[in-house]
């Protein structure tokens, strides 16, 4: 049985990832082309996975959220002195009403494939409670901001 999932169109307007359903019959079956933005402050991390890489993962996958936090400056060196700069990617959200940086970290199949790698993280990273979570909550979170 073949099935049809909705299909969501992703864009960058105005600096902003928009999400947009898209009709039957024109759907575009590349990714994504997402602007890079350069940002003003340059210890800005542009060797870290950002948004670009978290839209592209396929939503019922998952990842490890490692870290959340209101410093983007915090979340970049976190990735860094944990050498993750080629594995973890980290995202912008609004919590509380501000801006929340995220790291997370792999992209498993399942829930279980992403606990295991859990499990397995060391305890530097796991005394920041680490926990699963799907790619397509993150790239909801993503959205909301």
């Amino acid at each position: 049985i073949e099935r049809s999932l909705p299909v969501v169109d992703v864009h960058e307007k105005q600096g902003e990832l928009v999400l947009q359903d898209v009709p039957a019959g024109s759907v575009n079956r590349d990714p994504p082309q997402l602007t890079p933005t350069v940002p003003q402050d340059k210890s800005v991390a542009l060797d870290i996975s950002r948004q670009a890489w978290l839209v592209s993962r396929n939503p019922k996958h998952y990842a490890v959220q490692l870290i959340g936090v209101a410093d983007e400056k915090r979340v970049i060196k976190f990735i860094r002195d944990n050498k993750l700069v080629n594995e973890a990617a980290y995202f912008r959200s609004v919590k509380w009403n501000k801006a929340w940086y995220s790291a997370v970290l792999g992209d498993y199949s399942s829930i279980r494939g992403a606990e295991r790698a859990r499990k397995k993280l060391p305890a530097t990273l796991k005394k920041q409670a680490p926990w699963s979570r799907s790619f397509k909550s993150i790239q909801k979170e993503m959205i909301k901001r």
